[in-house]
């Protein structure tokens, strides 16, 4: 079953694949739309949702692009298989990096990152390790029956295991509805 919001899920569960295109698309069209706007005036923002809302918050607040190869407007795109070379740092002006810099925290809701998410990948490599002082909160909800609060659990202590400052609140007897209540 294909669920399409921000981007494409092939089910729920950390163990599924994430849609890296889909997430490179929506983080795109948010930063046109949106981030760039507010990095150009050099606003603060702090960036939130609930369920796969708040996993594209994680990927706004987190996600440099630096495994990807930037277009025009400065935003991630696709890799260019015909590079012979590849970006493995951020280019200094790049608006995507202008824009992480305006972003002073990270809130989500009934939500987690896939096993293989690109964030973890980012964070695992020194190489690329981009600099994120920004705090993470993550909230969920004990009787969520869509969204496992263990699902939010790993995801909280695998970003914290790579030096995230992040803080996770189960919030006893509340169901994902009543989180957004």
């Amino acid at each position: 079953m294909k669920m399409s919001v921000w981007h494409d899920r092939t089910g729920l569960g950390p163990k599924f694949p994430e849609d890296t295109e889909g997430i490179r698309n929506s983080l795109e069209s948010l930063d046109k739309n949106i981030l760039n706007p507010l990095a150009t005036k050099e606003l603060p923002v702090v960036v939130g949702g609930f369920s796969q809302g708040g996993h594209m918050a994680m990927h706004v607040a987190l996600n440099d692009c630096s495994n990807s190869n930037y277009n025009s407007s400065g935003s991630c795109s696709k890799k260019d298989n015909n590079s012979s070379t590849s970006s493995s740092k951020l280019e200094s002006g790049n608006p995507r990096k202008n824009i992480q810099s305006c972003i002073k925290g990270c809130f989500v809701m009934s939500s987690y990152l896939h096993d293989d998410s690109n964030i973890y990948k980012i964070f695992s490599n020194e190489n690329i390790l981009p600099e994120v002082k920004l705090p993470l909160l993550m909230t969920h909800g004990t009787r969520d029956r869509m969204i496992s609060s263990k699902w939010g659990e790993k995801t909280a202590k695998k970003l914290k295991d790579v030096g995230l400052d992040v803080r996770f609140k189960l919030i006893d007897g509340i169901t994902s509805i009543q989180l957004v209540e």
